[in-house]
């Protein structure tokens, strides 16, 4: 994957909503990267596997979800479901031709396991691979953060309940001071030995969040189950990966995964916690990259089976 050659445009939606779209790579390339960001982050988490893995031959595009960096607030109705539209439009507006890996970090891989579920005859036309990372297909009301029970349970309704009340009074950035949002994201988003660059720049990103722009997002995060659309990715080359010291969606969550996707290849990082794309930037480009040739392979060998052959 190579970040030049590229643009920058906005994808409309229904209703007017504005999505922010980056491409990097070379024109006319063989195969297209879509990478998918996490819940309250934006495209640019993406960028330190971006960097590891430049001079490739495939085109990259990154969106920011609805409510997310430069794209336009999610609406009060929005939802898991809409996350899902959105990539399917990505690719029917701005991709419209040839074969795509799908690539998913937390809520983006919620969003593409949406887009398999509302979308399945796009995915069997156009997804040649697909990646979920540090993701969930449900069961996300049960998170506990590493926690025990009552801390637990009290962790997850101050969550909630502070993110729908600094929504409600205005509050445009999480009022968290430097000195507190480092702790804090080190011991959420990393795993035990993190490089304070890294934790720096997930900060960093952090502080930037509209809570006004994804608030309406939260709540759909815990009811949202997509185990059965994960049959959609069938026969086709995909990957799981989690950290083992994972605390958001703890490595259970990308077992029920592949054992939904039982032709997934699933890849457990030792000391590596959710932020994958940031703290495990280098291992994940690799990953990727082996899973576009794999796909683009299969891609090519497919012939009479719903699959179109590459050009």
């Amino acid at each position: 994957m190579t970040r030049g050659n590229g643009w920058t445009r906005w994808l409309v939606r229904p209703g007017g909503t504005r999505l922010h779209v980056r491409r990097d790579g070379p024109d006319g390339a063989p195969l297209t990267v879509v990478l998918v960001h996490c819940y309250a982050l934006d495209l640019r988490v993406w960028d330190a596997v971006c960097e590891a893995s430049a001079g490739g031959p495939f085109a990259v595009v990154r969106l920011d979800l609805r409510g997310h960096g430069r794209s336009d607030a999610a609406g009060a109705g929005a939802g898991v479901p809409e996350l899902g539209d959105d990539l399917a439009a990505l690719l029917t507006d701005l991709v419209p031709d040839g074969p795509v890996v799908l690539v998913g970090h937390s809520l983006g891989g919620t969003a593409v396991m949406a887009m398999a579920d509302r979308h399945p005859d796009l995915v069997a036309d156009r997804v040649a691979g697909v990646a979920l990372l540090a993701t969930s297909s449900g069961d996300m009301a049960t998170m506990t953060l590493g926690l025990p029970g009552p801390l637990a349970r009290g962790a997850r309704w101050a969550e909630r309940t502070g993110m729908a009340a600094l929504a409600a009074l205005g509050a445009t950035r999480i009022p968290c001071p430097d000195p507190l949002m480092r702790p804090l994201t080190r011991w959420l988003g990393f795993g035990s030995d993190p490089r304070p660059a890294a934790v720096a720049a997930v900060s960093v990103l952090a502080a930037q969040c509209r809570i006004g722009g994804v608030a309406a997002l939260r709540r759909a995060i815990d009811e949202h189950d997509c185990r059965c659309a994960l049959i959609t990715f069938d026969g086709i080359p995909a990957v799981v990966a989690v950290g083992d010291e994972d605390r958001v969606t703890p490595v259970r969550h990308a077992a029920v995964i592949a054992q939904w996707l039982p032709g997934a290849r699933l890849v457990v990082y030792p000391g590596a916690g959710h932020m994958l794309p940031v703290e495990r930037s280098a291992e994940v480009a690799r990953l990727l990259a082996g899973l576009a040739d794999d796909s683009l392979a299969a891609w090519s060998r497919r012939d009479g089976t719903g699959w179109r052959l590459a050009a």
